[in-house]
């Protein structure tokens, strides 16, 4: 279990499986905290991504990588926000996410997105508070 405290930077790739737990610190109160990773976001075989249980606490994990497996998602994995500008996410298998935002994103194998409505309000336990904006026309529905 990594309980986060704040934000959290990995220059490499990050690997997580078999039952591993990302949770948000209970001192942060409804603060989220983000893990950004130069490399790629591999989750699998039953990891839990969660807030602290306080409304608006969510974990944000980002990947800087522009390939086309930036981030994978895969075989039961449970929440978790995701974000990556030039690569894409895959989610698969049973995986359920609370949110995703990438430059490409395929959903197979039951995948599920629950999305929470408030996340465009949503604040870090340290930084700026983040924001959203839909731009019309810069998403594709199917290949």
């Amino acid at each position: 279990t990594l309980t986060q405290t704040g934000p959290i930077w990995v220059t490499g790739n990050v690997s997580l499986n078999n039952n591993a737990i990302i949770k948000a610190s209970a001192s942060l109160g409804n603060a989220s905290v983000v893990l950004i990773a130069d490399g790629t976001i591999d989750l699998s075989n039953n990891v839990t991504v969660t807030g602290n249980g306080n409304s608006g606490s969510f974990v944000l994990l980002l990947s800087t990588n522009n390939s086309s497996n930036a981030i994978d998602i895969s075989n039961n994995v449970i929440g978790g926000m995701y974000y990556t500008s030039a690569g894409s996410i895959d989610v698969s298998n049973n995986a359920s996410t609370t949110q995703l935002t990438g430059y490409a994103i395929h959903l197979n194998s039951n995948a599920i997105v629950n999305y929470v409505s408030g996340l465009q309000n949503l604040t870090f336990s340290s930084g700026p508070g983040g924001s959203w904006k839909f731009v019309s026309g810069t998403y594709v529905i199917g290949e």
